[in-house]
């Protein structure tokens, strides 16, 4: 009676272990999938936490920097022109995703401005030496629709172009 027991609850147990073990594997592939992904974006991510942090910190110049007025709109439409210049050199150094660039590219833009804006609303709820500014995101947007031009007229035929000449030694990019 014991063995018999055992033997269904064993017989039944198994195929829910499959099942079990199949979910976990592709659980598993699915975060290996995101986690390649992602790493396609490290230079992406790195110029985001920078900007972060350059939002956020209480920042002084050792230098005696000329008070030139709308300077920090100046900064704010670079750090975001270069946000997405670097993304869209990260999109375009992949074959895979350079296939769906325009929607793509698009999507990275949105994402730039909604972290601008993320980034001015940090500044006023959660510092006391930073204001958020209207035309400070106005900028952010800007420089991220600059760093979009950027992209697709200078970096993707450069990197066409260097894909083009080295593509006999396989030669990766970064």
């Amino acid at each position: 009676n014991i063995i018999i027991n055992t033997l269904v609850k064993t017989t039944l147990a198994q195929p829910f272990n499959n099942i079990e073990i199949l979910a976990m594997k592709s659980i598993n592939i699915t975060i290996m999938k995101v986690i390649r992904f992602l790493s396609r974006f490290i230079p992406t991510m790195l110029v985001g936490i920078t900007i972060l942090y350059l939002s956020l910190s209480h920042v002084t110049s050792p230098y005696n920097v000329p008070n030139i007025q709308n300077l920090d709109k100046i900064v704010h439409f670079t750090m975001y022109m270069g946000l997405v210049s670097v993304f869209c050199f990260d999109v375009y150094r992949s074959s895979w995703l350079s296939r769906y660039d325009g929607s793509i590219l698009l999507s990275g833009w949105i994402l730039a401005v909604l972290w601008g804006g993320l980034m001015e609303l940090f500044q006023k709820y959660f510092t006391e030496y930073r204001t958020a500014d209207w035309f400070d995101f106005l900028a952010n947007t800007v420089g991220a629709f600059a760093g979009i031009l950027i992209g697709v007229f200078i970096i993707r035929p450069l990197i066409r172009r260097y894909k083009k000449t080295n593509k006999r030694q396989n030669a990766p990019i970064l």
